[in-house]
């Protein structure tokens, strides 16, 4: 185990993939020998231009679809952004309704919020608690307006493998267009277009061992999308912009070596990665798997550890030089944690500490076992820190109360950083008396922020406003029989948001409350309605 140290091991496949030797040397004449632009009538061009084809032929195999139906693009943002938004824009004669769920990714959420301020209306349809999309709420929500059904083939933080046949086979019934997101899924496992019902289908090359910045888009023939890039003919006059040729031949090989491979490879890959969830499931308590048990990406494992911050445990892992991802939003800027882990129900408290894992044809057996220890020992140690905590405080973590928002609140205040570390909002609903008759609030942290905000919202409820200014951040921790010193802090933002809140209240009915100060905070209120 001591080798392996002092090796990187890298279990964030998921977020891109090493490039292949073979990929790499595929690709290296295209820089310097073969540079022809491809769109070039002579004859040193041309035979670039056949290189670029015979790429397009390897992946259209791969996808048992017609090579003229795959279009190369910068990669799979832009192939959603295209799908999605020309669907949009060529059917809107139709209807102008489409449906997503509501754990796809951003590069496809962002795009249907856009069209929802162009008018589009988009139905979002929930997941079970697996991941799994709601096939009747799919059913439930076809409306003759709809146009469109975007869901993706596997989801790319817990690895769950949607039903896309069963979709495919209702967005065809209904005469409605079926795109699916496959960035994931393209390379681990079979996909066949004609058999799924799939009418466009995203992918990008960085998540199959390939070259980032190229992807690609199939769209079935006969569907009226137009051009998403204007300016060249290239790409049958759909997608303007010289080719980038040692991409496109990257992006050939790798999913050539990804086909070729597949049937061992995921083989070996589900035999580390069921060693990977049932160990950590059998040796560290409090600790659940994310996604579906079998029906999953081959190299995925998604966990959620309670009582733990997601963030420390990433940091601890690097430091003993292993590399994955979290479900914890503080590393994004994020105010909430993953929407999809969200999405599964998961609550806020538990999202916060989660792990995911993805492994690659790379992966070794040794590497599992000695991430395990690692993983064992690093949740250990940080729920060690929590074990300081007096049973009030994890009282008020584990069931926190007044948790939420109030509608129309006479004052709300929002504090800490939303770039990293806590952050409080709390609201008060003060009476005529200048009674506070109801209070919540909504915090995103550790285990104190959250405890420390439950208690605060307990303590000032029905004071009035000059009494709950004098509940200090003392206060609040004797409340809760104290906190370690590294957690004082989080009594402090208490203290604050109740202050902000306050402030907010007297800004409002444009009066003076003795004492009452201007808060501090480094959050401005553009940054703080965006991230709420």
């Amino acid at each position: 185990m001591e080798k392996i140290m002092e090796k990187k091991i890298y279990l964030d496949n998921a977020a891109t993939t090493k490039t292949r030797p073979e990929v790499v040397e595929a690709m290296l004449p295209y820089f310097t020998e073969l540079y022809g632009n491809p769109s070039s009538i002579y004859e040193f061009a041309s035979q670039n231009k056949k290189a670029v084809n015979q790429a397009r032929g390897i992946i259209s195999k791969v996808l048992n679809a017609d090579e003229k139906d795959i279009y190369f693009t910068g990669g799979g943002t832009e192939s959603d952004n295209w799908a999605i938004k020309e669907t949009a824009e060529a059917y809107k004669e139709k209807g102008n309704h489409i449906i997503t769920s509501a754990i796809e990714h951003h590069a496809v959420l962002h795009t249907c919020e856009w069209l929802e301020k162009q008018g589009f209306e988009v139905t979002y349809i929930r997941v079970d608690e697996n991941g799994v999309l709601k096939l009747d709420e799919l059913k439930a929500a076809i409306r003759p307006t709809t146009i469109l059904i975007s869901v993706m083939f596997a989801n790319n933080e817990v690895g769950t493998i949607q039903p896309v046949k069963e979709i495919g086979e209702i967005a065809k019934a209904n005469n409605i267009l079926f795109h699916t997101d496959a960035v994931q899924a393209f390379g681990q496992v079979p996909i066949d277009v004609e058999e799924l019902n799939i009418d466009m289908l995203s992918a990008s090359a960085h998540k199959v061992n390939g070259p980032k910045g190229i992807g690609l888009l199939y769209i079935r023939k006969g569907l009226k999308l137009r051009s998403f890039i204007h300016g060249g003919a290239q790409e049958r006059h759909r997608r303007a912009g010289t080719e980038n040729v040692p991409g496109i031949i990257g992006f050939g090989k790798a999913i050539e070596i990804a086909a070729e491979t597949m049937e061992e490879r995921t083989e070996r890959e589900i035999k580390l990665r069921d060693l990977l969830i049932e160990r950590i499931l059998a040796e560290i308590p409090y600790t659940r798997l994310n996604g579906h048990r079998m029906k999953r990406l081959p190299n995925n494992a998604n966990f959620s550890f309670q009582f733990i911050e997601g963030e420390s445990l990433l940091i601890m892992l690097d430091m003993e030089n292993i590399c994955g991802s979290s479900g914890s939003a503080c590393t994004s800027g994020s105010l909430d944690p993953s929407h999809v882990l969200l999405g599964i129900g998961l609550p806020h408290e538990i999202a916060h500490g989660s792990l995911r894992l993805t492994l690659s044809h790379e992966t070794t057996e040794e590497e599992i076992k000695y991430t395990i220890e690692k993983i064992r020992e690093i949740v250990d140690k940080l729920r060690r820190g929590i074990i300081m905590y007096s049973e009030k405080v994890m009282d008020h973590f584990s069931n926190p109360r007044n948790v939420g928002e109030i509608e129309n609140a006479s004052g709300v205040g929002t504090v800490g950083n939303a770039k990293c570390g806590d952050i409080m909002r709390i609201y008060l609903d003060i009476d005529q008396d200048g009674v506070i008759k109801d209070c919540k609030f909504k915090t995103f942290g550790c285990g104190a922020a959250v405890a420390t905000s439950s208690m605060a919202t307990e303590l000032v409820m029905g004071m009035h406003i000059n009494e709950a200014l004098k509940v200090t951040n003392k206060a609040v921790m004797d409340a809760l029989d104290g906190l370690p010193p590294v957690k004082v802090h989080c009594s402090l933002l208490a203290e604050e948001a109740i202050h902000a809140a306050l402030w907010d209240y007297a800004q409002k009915h444009n009066i003076i409350i003795e004492g009452l100060e201007q808060p501090k905070t480094d959050i401005g209120e553009e940054e703080v309605e965006e991230e709420y």
